[in-house]
């Protein structure tokens, strides 16, 4: 993930310099084990609700031709079917959304199912925030979505991955097809 700090998705001009210099590094790196096999950013405007364009589309041009993912910077835009056609635009393969600001997937599983329809076929969809083993088959049936991601951290374990839990994801998941 290329993201200079935590907190909004507004960056300084020196920020997204030092973005830029990031992808150019990892891009450097091909061939080695420290190599990108692709890209997660997202950029958003000043008013932190729409998509930056023009840097966006910078960053995409300069992983190509590794692919990239808008990142759930897309959850805080104000018009998820208008940055969604922007990000395709861009050249972005992949937006990780939960669908909602706040709530997580299951919350916004019904905007994802209507952003799967819409651009579904041009961009793929992501699909985060807080999917589970226990909810993951629901997860897929009502939003259509191929894409997860889930950190698999579980009380069991505190902050680290809980490596069971991604084995029942991945089991729930072969089960679903």
């Amino acid at each position: 993930m290329i993201r200079p700090r935590a907190g909004d998705f507004t960056y300084t001009d020196s920020e997204f310099a030092a973005m830029k210099a990031s992808i150019a590094l990892f891009k450097a790196e091909q061939g080695t084990a420290a190599a990108a096999s692709g890209f997660v950013f997202g950029i958003l405007n000043s008013d932190g609700a729409t998509v930056d364009i023009s840097r966006n589309r910078e960053l995409v041009e300069l992983a190509a031709p590794l692919p990239c993912t808008f990142h759930r910077a897309f959850d805080q835009v104000r018009d998820m079917r208008a940055a969604a056609e922007e990000l395709v635009a861009c050249g972005f393969a992949a937006i990780l959304t939960s669908g909602v600001p706040v709530g997580g997937a299951i919350a916004g599983a019904e905007v994802v199912r209507r952003l799967e329809g819409d651009v579904g076929g041009r961009i793929a969809l992501i699909l985060g925030g807080g999917v589970r083993e226990g909810n993951v088959g629901e997860l897929r049936r009502v939003t259509g979505v191929r894409w997860f991601h889930s950190a698999a951290v579980t009380a069991d374990v505190g902050e680290d991955v809980d490596g069971a839990e991604v084995e029942r994801l991945r089991a729930r998941l072969d089960e679903e097809v």
